[in-house]
């Protein structure tokens, strides 16, 4: 991840540091290209359950330990869309080329134990459940 040319967006950060996650994170992938990153999150009312749900991903890569890179603290505890990218470009020139058009969003997502996360999708929900 590359986050020199742009200066990203924060769509969403935790509530807490991820120092209080309970597990860590969850990767899971869903039918018709969905993904979900779930995290529980130790609170003083409980344990919350907070999920990023995207939809449409056409690419997702993840990173553990030495293989993130300093550009990955940038999205330390905190979704953040990097706008256009060299790699939502290629993502978007391919589809085009295919005669698909879809509005694209390049994300990225990092915890303190990682690992880093990044997801180019149409959309992305945040869920939380008690």
């Amino acid at each position: 991840m590359s986050l020199e040319h742009e200066n990203p967006t924060i769509v969403w950060h935790l509530p807490q540091p991820s120092t209080a996650l309970v597990r860590g994170t969850a990767t899971e992938l869903l039918p018709r290209r969905g993904l979900a990153i779930r995290m529980e999150l130790e609170t003083d009312e409980g344990v919350e359950t907070w999920t990023l749900s995207f939809q449409g991903v056409r690419f997702f890569s993840v990173a553990y330990d030495g293989a993130r890179g300093v550009d990955e603290l940038a999205a330390y505890d905190r979704l953040l869309d990097l706008g256009e990218t060299p790699l939502l470009a290629r993502i978007r020139a391919q589809l085009e080329a295919r005669g698909e058009r879809t509005a694209l969003r390049h994300l990225a997502f990092n915890t303190d134990d990682g690992p880093a996360y990044e997801v180019v999708c149409e959309r992305v929900e945040v869920e939380v459940s008690r």
